[in-house]
């Protein structure tokens, strides 16, 4: 039996894009939340950016914790993720990851290219590139 049960609940827009989603655990006899995400959307209900936040249980204040954000093409294609931290002493996102993608003419994946976070130098590095080849049959 779990002993500590969790409870997920999504909260959606009009256009049926979900906006809210809110993270619990049963302690003490209630839900008590500890996570949400937020995200946001274009007028053509396209997502832009979702941010994850975590519960200071004692201040009961939310705190950022981290951030998607994408970028289309004119076809609807994600082009850009870029995933940030957020860093409390300096109260700014710094980026942990970025994709670059490409497609055909098709709509197809063709490239893939991945940069993270080197703490060393304190940048984005290429870690890897992907490339696709479709069969045209």
């Amino acid at each position: 039996k779990d002993s500590n049960p969790a409870k997920e609940e999504h909260l959606f827009d009009s256009h049926g894009n979900q906006i809210l989603t809110s993270y619990s655990n049963w302690n003490y006899n209630k839900w008590i939340n500890y996570a949400k995400d937020e995200s946001v959307y274009d007028g053509n209900n396209k997502l832009l950016s979702t941010v994850s936040y975590y519960l200071i249980s004692l201040a009961n204040t939310w705190d950022y914790f981290e951030k998607h954000e994408y970028t289309y093409d004119n076809n609807n294609h994600v082009v850009l993720d870029i995933a940030s931290v957020w860093d409390k002493p300096t109260n700014t996102w710094i980026v942990k990851f970025r994709y670059e993608l490409t497609y055909d003419n098709n709509g197809n994946e063709i490239s893939r290219v991945f940069y993270k976070w080197a703490e060393n130098t304190k940048d984005l590095t290429l870690s890897s590139k992907t490339e696709y080849v479709y069969n045209n049959q």
